[in-house]
């Protein structure tokens, strides 16, 4: 086995080992970070302000063009 087999192989190791990290912390529940949580911690916790950020469409009072 030449040294470009045993990285090769030290790879798909390292990418199983991760990959396997995510499914146990998935299992587990482990901490989870980012936003989608709805831990309270930040300003998008979940709670709408019922503001409307974006709307599809004309805007308000737009005239279609004849």
């Amino acid at each position: 086995m030449g040294w470009q087999d045993a990285v090769a192989i030290g790879v798909v190791v390292a990418a199983g080992l991760y990959l396997l990290s995510l499914v146990v912390r998935g299992a587990i529940g482990g901490k989870s970070a980012g936003c989608g949580t709805s831990c309270g911690k930040c300003s998008s916790s979940g709670e709408g302000s019922g503001q409307v950020v974006t709307t599809i469409g004309p805007p308000p009072g737009a005239r279609r063009p004849s």
